[in-house]
């Protein structure tokens, strides 16, 4: 588990989640994220519950294009309170287990 909750981020890069390929839970809300660096959510390959909510990212901060890898495993996913305005529906096929999805807050 990694909680880097109520920093003020605005950046996920490779650096600051290097070596966390088996982590589960994965809790940046409350920062100032507007953009997910390319691939870097895509090597975590054993995250089942993200959060992101309550940041500053739009829609092509969100893209498998960039996360990289799908996240075969991740049930949770929080993206309330954000800055998204189009998420097709195409694009929540890469999540095969997803089960909870949030987009509370948004203006979709």
């Amino acid at each position: 588990e990694i909680d880097l909750s109520f920093n003020t981020m605005p950046v996920i890069t490779p650096g600051i989640l290097h070596g966390t390929k088996h982590v589960k839970y994965l809790n940046v809300s409350h920062n100032i994220l507007n953009d997910i660096r390319m691939t870097v959510l895509g090597n975590m390959s054993s995250l089942e519950v993200l959060d992101l909510s309550y940041n500053e990212l739009s829609d092509g901060a969100v893209t498998q294009e960039r996360w990289g890898k799908p996240l075969k495993k991740l049930t949770h996913l929080n993206l309330a309170y954000n800055k998204l305005y189009n998420m097709p529906s195409k694009y929540f096929a890469q999540f095969d287990a997803l089960k909870v999805l949030d987009v509370r807050g948004n203006d979709l």
